[in-house]
């Protein structure tokens, strides 16, 4: 069985979109050699290169262009899960959200819907106070 996992995959697709190590590995804030083992590896599991490498750099093969658009694909999928579970949370005590009143008519109808459209068993309990008073509410552990 062939074991590639999602952060394989999102460094992969990183790559491609890049091509070049040291620019994914900057902008992932994760080293070079780090980077470059998990693409060997992750070559190694598929038993194919997925880029060739010059002294120009990075080149996708056949095979890596057919694994990018199949890598962007489980990626988006495994996203679109992730918001479907998200939105399925159950909430067991409501939500306590203090405003204050110089947003409370403004931007904060937008916030509500978001948050509504995305987590349908959220309970919300909506209480406007001024900002001075908002400390004071605030629960410590």
């Amino acid at each position: 069985m062939i074991l590639v996992n999602f952060e394989q995959l999102y460094y992969f697709v990183q790559i491609y979109d890049h091509l070049s190590l040291n620019a994914v590995a900057k902008k992932l804030y994760i080293s070079q050699p780090a980077l470059t083992k998990s693409l060997q590896t992750m070559e190694r599991e598929l038993g194919v290169e997925l880029f060739t490498r010059s002294k120009k750099g990075l080149y996708p093969t056949n095979a890596g262009k057919i694994f990018y658009k199949n890598a962007l694909q489980i990626l988006s999928l495994y996203d679109d899960t992730l918001l479907q579970i998200n939105k399925e949370l159950i909430f067991s005590e409501p939500l306590t959200i203090f405003v204050p009143p110089c947003i409370a008519n403004t931007y904060f109808p937008f916030i509500i819907k978001n948050l509504c459209d995305n987590f349908k068993n959220l309970k919300l309990h909506v209480q406007e106070y001024s900002v001075d008073k908002l400390p004071s509410l605030l629960k410590t552990p």
